[in-house]
């Protein structure tokens, strides 16, 4: 497949508005993709989807009313040509055996670079499939391989794999608390605190703390708002 990129028509998924005009602000840099449209929601996804008709969809995993991984179904059900890059905090082997089933083309973590956004972009683009760089063609089947035939695997969006300890100090971190306030409260020593913390950070590939206090944030309000399981 040649590597000419032509216009690229984008429709921007997600809940948080701050998120959707820094990504729009972002990709307008690009001479070559337009955004033709928002969502905030998977239900308002499905409808401007519909109504806009965009070469590409970029959409977090985990959103209100709908989440993405719903919408893209309905989507897909109607338009099996749709291209779908999922750009989500939501990332792990389980969640790109998820996109994959329902369609999508892609799944990238929201902690990637402004570069591999483009060039995810780009790839979806031309009709390829990207899941970043350690998931090369044969790792993407072996995930395929490892969760087929599972009947019962399910998606819960609002949990990630995290244990009640560590989900205890990622809501304390997303509301701005310190390692030593979060020990006093939880009558816990302060390194261990930090250790919890340092763990959650190697789970999601977290490299700063403005990065782990973002995901916190978005990973408690996930929480509020999503609170299904989703079944593919």
């Amino acid at each position: 497949m040649s590597d000419f990129i032509k216009d690229v028509r984008i429709l921007i998924c997600d809940d948080h508005a701050i998120v959707r005009s820094g990504l729009a602000k972002l990709l307008a840099e690009e001479n070559w993709i337009y955004s033709v449209g928002e969502a905030e929601n998977g239900e308002d996804m499905v409808r401007k989807y519909e109504l806009f008709r965009p070469d590409l969809v970029l959409a977090d995993i985990s959103m209100p009313r709908m989440s993405g991984i719903e919408a893209v179904k309905i989507i897909m059900s109607k338009y099996s040509n749709a291209k779908i890059l999922f750009l989500s905090m939501l990332f792990d082997d389980q969640y790109i055996y998820c996109a994959i089933k329902v369609g999508a083309a892609g799944l990238i973590s929201k902690n990637i670079s402004r570069d591999e956004l483009i060039f995810a972009i780009k790839e979806v683009s031309l009709g390829r499939q990207y899941f970043g760089p350690l998931y090369d063609y044969k790792k993407i089947r072996e995930i395929i391989k490892k969760y087929d035939g599972n009947d019962n695997l399910s998606f819960n969006i609002a949990y990630i794999k995290m244990t009640c300890r560590e989900e205890e100090i990622v809501n304390y971190i997303s509301q701005g608390l310190t390692s030593d306030e979060i020990a006093e409260k939880l009558n816990l020593g302060k390194r261990t605190v930090d250790k919890i913390r340092s763990t959650v950070m190697q789970k999601f590939d977290l490299k700063t703390l403005p990065a782990l206090i973002s995901f916190a944030i978005h990973y408690v309000e996930d929480k509020k708002n999503s609170n299904t399981t989703i079944d593919i």
